[in-house]
């Protein structure tokens, strides 16, 4: 039995792997390939996780927890206090559905992608810097997220309404794949890459941010853009380098007239518009599985 114990014990710990670099916020360099993916749950053991976390728990060092594809259902809750250095937490491709109540305060990447999370964490720590929900079915982005935050992909949710003060740090937003159909008057300052793909909306956004460097808004239910507006557009938009319309309901005369525009103003400027002209249809509920 303590042998049984020890093996146990010496596979859990292999999850735990501590690093000390001088960037301290980016994630490990490459996931962790785990040799016995599929074997089992080796998180549920309480007493086995502690004792697997104590010994690499030295103050002065960040640790970096690969969990993603474990067929995790749940998190202790007492993870805040045994990972108190945790920084980079993965735990994509899991059962997950909720998180605890606090989760390590020096964490600052969380990958939740492909679970069955319905609702954004309450309570996510303020030095969050990255945060990925994307492939769950969350339908609110509440007003609270962490200021510090610089990128969020909540892709391929049930998302229909993009609240008016998110993070101004923020600099990457993917909201591909939702229900979205009305957009909000202000944007975080510092957005760079907004991603818009099939979701319900007709007009390019207003009032983005100068710096917008990517604009995608492939599949929705755009079917005109006014030239004289778009030469607006593209004057508050000094940096825009890619601008994605592909899907929509646009003419192609309607196309060549904006590029014409592009062409006299921006000619950096990269219009993507496959699969145009065709018609604008309100787009059916999508069944999550």
């Amino acid at each position: 039995m303590k042998r049984d114990f020890m093996k146990k014990l010496m596979l859990i710990s292999l999850f735990f792997i501590p690093y000390c670099k001088a960037a301290a916020d980016q994630p490990a360099a490459g996931p962790y390939v785990d040799p016995d993916k599929g074997k089992g749950k080796l998180i549920e053991d309480i007493d086995s996780w502690d004792k697997a976390v104590q010994p690499f728990q030295p103050i002065e060092q960040r640790i970096d927890l690969d969990l993603a594809g474990k067929e995790i259902e749940a998190i202790p809750d007492n993870l805040n206090l045994k990972l108190l250095r945790l920084r980079f937490l993965d735990l994509a491709r899991n059962l997950i559905t909720d998180l605890p109540a606090n989760l390590p305060q020096e964490l600052v990447a969380l990958f939740l992608n492909d679970n069955r999370i319905a609702a954004i964490p309450e309570n996510l720590p303020q030095q969050l810097k990255r945060l990925n929900l994307a492939h769950n079915q969350i339908a609110i982005i509440h007003e609270n997220l962490p200021q510090q935050l610089e990128y969020l992909n909540l892709a391929h949710n049930q998302i229909s309404t993009i609240p008016e003060n998110l993070p101004q740090q923020l600099g990457r937003l993917n909201l591909d794949d939702n229900r979205i159909a009305t957009i909000p008057e202000n944007w975080p300052q510092q957005l760079e890459y907004l991603y818009l793909n099939d979701n319900r909306i007709a007009a390019i956004p207003a009032n983005l941010p100068r710096g917008m460097y990517n604009l995608s808004l492939a599949n929705n239910l755009i079917d005109m853009i006014d030239p004289q507006r778009f030469c607006q557009i593209l004057q508050l938009l000094p940096n825009l380098r890619d601008l994605d319309l592909s899907g929509n309901a646009i003419s192609q005369e309607n196309v060549n007239a904006l590029r014409q525009v592009a062409a006299a103003t921006r000619p950096y400027l990269n219009i993507t518009a496959d699969n145009i002209g065709g018609i604008a249809l309100v787009k059916p509920a999508k069944v999550k599985k």
